[in-house]
């Protein structure tokens, strides 16, 4: 059998016996500390701990409810399962492909910067002028109360572009805090309500699980 587990639910629901499984595959590890990976790996015969050095480090940023987007955030620890058995086993494999990325643009910088240019980039089909991997729009706006105003206005006049033009494609917005999320998906839904172009979109897109165009911070 192959069981999916997360760390604490192997500690709360499996028998404490060692060499329960053959072998255990730490899956993230990069964002998983040495303290919630040990419960796993003392009922293993053998470990593979699998992560990427380059991703997110261990955090609690994400199960903290914080009162405001644009307080002090919590210090983020550097030390993972993955950091941990690199130092004390010092035996790696590096995968070299990349795969996930459908234009080599969108890895590009990450491989030059990161990867130090070894990842293997997989070539795509030439795309039209219009249709970049990705586009650099600058902004001269400025965050008052944690929106930024003018920044907002050109994501919804992009958004509209893509809808004009790629109705049948799906889109995501990303702000950087939840102010500016609801001010973006305020005004798009207002309008909606006055643009044919931005309302036929939405209502088209509506039976989707995704329910697109998604916004999120």
């Amino acid at each position: 059998p192959v069981w999916f587990m997360q760390p604490l639910s192997v500690s709360q629901y499996l028998p404490r016996r060692r060499e329960m499984f053959d072998l255990v595959i730490i899956d993230e590890a990069s964002q998983m500390r040495p303290e919630s990976a040990i419960a796993s790996i003392i009922r293993a015969k053998q470990c593979f701990v699998v992560g990427d050095d380059q991703q997110m480090p261990p955090s609690d940023l994400f199960r903290i409810a914080m009162v405001a987007d644009m307080v002090e955030e919590p210090e983020i620890e550097a030390e993972s399962i993955l950091d941990l058995a690199d130092k004390r086993l010092g035996k790696s494999v590096s995968l070299n492909w990349h795969y996930r990325s459908k234009h080599p643009e969108l890895i590009r910088f990450s491989n030059h910067q990161f990867y130090s240019n070894r990842l293997l980039l997989f070539p795509s089909p030439k795309l039209q002028d219009n249709e970049a991997a990705i586009q650099y729009v600058k902004v001269s706006g400025t965050f008052q109360k944690g929106i930024n105003v003018k920044e907002a206005e050109q994501v919804l006049l992009s958004a509209k572009k893509h809808m004009a033009n790629f109705p049948d494609q799906s889109l995501g917005i990303v702000a950087i805090n939840n102010s500016q999320k609801d001010y973006i998906e305020t005004e798009l839904r207002r309008l909606a309500d006055t643009d044919e172009v931005v309302k036929s979109y939405i209502d088209s897109w509506g039976d989707n699980v995704l329910e697109y165009p998604f916004i999120k911070n």
